[in-house]
């Protein structure tokens, strides 16, 4: 990536290749800065302002909100269309509208939360293609083995285990839209080889404990790991409730955990949350602090602009906090005073500055500066947290 304008090389691939070959490759090819920020998360966007609008038409029954929701599903109609139609199901990052071979489970629960939110209020037309759309996101994934080739780097996703819990979680959808015995039989396989989100273990952090139980044994930094998994969870509690109210207390349980863990790193100083901070494991929990000022530890991210910049204020997972608490009372959770507090203090700051990807704090080398200039493809949550908050008495 250049340090200054930001081009990053990708490939345009064909999708269904195998998924160690590099023989699906069409060509090199060059996108700029621009275009790696406004497509990386469009799936997700996509998806995420679909149940958004979805969540307002219910409040309002404003009918400009449905037609939101139908430009929102054509967003996703057209990311699908970009693969081969033998892809039918692959949801990629369409780095400069083409089809690439980057995706993530978190993509495409956002696209499968939103779709099938919409469910009740669309056409027969998109009802029948969101159904065949979700078994199809499903079945695609677990052909190629949930592993990707993005070029640079091969991800293995079976080897983590939140991610492949937001696969059984599509799988039970599918399921539940189709009948097929295939896809709870998957779901099934899945839950029994890498668990299930409960109180005890829900977080990103908490998997991270479980790859390396020493982890937290000292103060140790870490970055993104509190939006990782927070939205992501009280997403596929959402779902798991919906296909299984038996579980509510469980799941709620679970989500409580995530919101805990969502807040290391939320500085309550400036009300965003740090990129990096250090995080230590006692008898009392996890606890959080910021990088030290006598802080010299190398951070290797591959990537010069996060290994330079350790004051650094990242607002994903800011926006998701105030969506996964609004989604947590929605599913029956007991109102809390604290996240009720920090909910609208965040609603109630938000402005232009806030909705940027990253704000810098001090010594940030600003010759990359498109990173500040970024709007975050998480808008939508606030979104959420609006319009499932006013149902809620938060706003």
């Amino acid at each position: 990536m250049s340090s200054v304008h930001g081009n990053l090389k990708i490939w345009k691939e064909s999708p269904c290749a195998s998924s160690n070959s590099k023989a699906g490759r069409e060509q090199d090819r060059i996108i700029s800065g621009a275009d790696w920020l406004n497509n990386e998360n469009s799936t997700y966007f996509s998806g995420s302002y679909l149940f958004a609008q979805v969540r307002c038409y219910e409040a309002t029954r404003n009918l400009s909100a449905l037609e939101e929701c139908k430009r929102a599903l054509r967003s996703l109609k057209g990311i699908s269309a970009l693969p081969p139609e033998r892809s039918f199901g692959w949801l990629c990052k369409p780095f400069g509208m083409m089809v690439t071979t980057e995706s993530s489970p978190d993509q495409n629960l956002a696209a499968v939360s939103g779709m099938r939110a919409y469910l009740p209020h669309a056409d027969d037309a998109d009802r029948d293609w969101i159904i065949s759309m979700i078994c199809a996101i499903a079945g695609y994934w677990h052909r190629i083995d949930y592993q990707l080739d993005f070029g640079h780097i091969f991800w293995d996703m079976r080897k983590s285990p939140g991610h492949m819990r937001i696969m059984q979680v599509i799988n039970q959808v599918a399921f539940e839209l189709e009948g097929d015995s295939h896809y709870s039989e998957v779901a099934a396989g899945l839950a029994a080889e890498y668990g299930e989100i409960s109180s005890g273990e829900s977080s990103q952090f908490d998997l991270m404990q479980r790859l390396n139980p020493a982890i937290f044994s000292n103060w140790t930094t870490t970055s993104e790991a509190a939006s990782a998994g927070l939205l992501f969870v009280l997403h596929c509690g959402r779902l798991l409730i919906d296909l299984a109210p038996e579980n509510r207390k469980t799941l709620l349980a679970a989500m409580e955990r995530a919101l805990l863990h969502g807040l290391i790193g939320f500085d309550e100083s400036t009300h965003m949350h740090r990129y990096y901070q250090q995080v230590r494991k006692d008898a009392d929990g996890l606890h959080w602090r910021p990088l030290p000022e006598d802080f010299d530890e190398p951070i290797r991210t591959g990537v010069p602009f996060f290994e330079a910049s350790r004051d650094l204020f990242y607002l994903d997972p800011t926006s998701r906090f105030p969506a996964a608490y609004s989604i947590y009372l929605t599913c029956g959770g007991d109102p809390n005073s604290h996240y009720e507090g920090i909910w609208k203090t965040i609603m109630g700051e938000l402005d232009f500055s806030r909705l940027h990807w990253f704000i810098a704090g001090n010594e940030i080398d600003l010759s990359r500066d498109y990173l500040f200039s970024g709007i975050t493809s998480e808008l939508s949550n606030y979104l959420v947290a609006y319009w499932l908050g006013k149902s809620q008495g938060l706003c």
